[in-house]
């Protein structure tokens, strides 16, 4: 699993994932980590 920051980037970039999760909050955190167990690749937003 990675981690990302917008400081890790000084340019554009493209990521590739299954899932876009909007908000990082109980729910959202929730939601991604469940996805991320069951095998898809998800970006937090």
């Amino acid at each position: 699993m990675s981690f990302f920051t917008g400081a890790a980037f000084d340019r554009d970039c493209t990521l590739d994932a299954d899932v876009c999760v909007v908000g990082s909050g109980a729910g959202g955190a929730h939601v991604a980590q469940r996805l991320a167990a069951a095998g898809k690749r998800v970006v937090v937003l």
